[in-house]
């Protein structure tokens, strides 16, 4: 499986702590398990100058799902419309050691409206 989630900072990379952003996160550490590697990348996503949304960017990557916290409706819908499954991790899940080597603590979405970012950003959420 292969898996995007947004990370606040770039190194050590298995400290680094969950963006509760998914748009706007600095970076996506994209794990490949199959592999048992991970990439970081910045996002350049159009919230970072970049031409694609974020979901359109994640989806380059050729992921499998989504770990995010938290993402408005629009995002959840153009990455499940697209095959990618978009999971939620556990409360106590905080950092990207916490899911490195185990998938248990995080279950798949089924539904954007319990999901829906509700950050109190001056942005409006309709175009992730």
């Amino acid at each position: 499986m292969k898996v995007a989630i947004p990370i606040i900072l770039k190194e050590p990379v298995e400290e680094s702590r969950i963006s509760s952003h998914f748009g706007r996160a600095r970076y996506y550490a994209i794990l490949d398990t199959a592999e048992s590697k991970v990439e970081i990348v910045p996002n350049q996503s159009k919230h970072m100058g970049g031409n694609m949304s974020p979901p359109d960017y994640i989806a380059s990557f050729g992921v499998d799902g989504v770990i995010a916290q938290k993402m408005g409706k629009p995002a959840y819908e153009k990455l499940t419309t697209r095959g990618i499954k978009v999971y939620a991790p556990a409360v106590n899940v905080e950092t990207i050691k916490d899911l490195w080597h185990d998938f248990s603590k995080i279950s798949e979405v089924k539904s954007p409206e319990n999901f829906a970012s509700d950050c109190n950003c001056d942005h409006d959420h309709s175009h992730h």
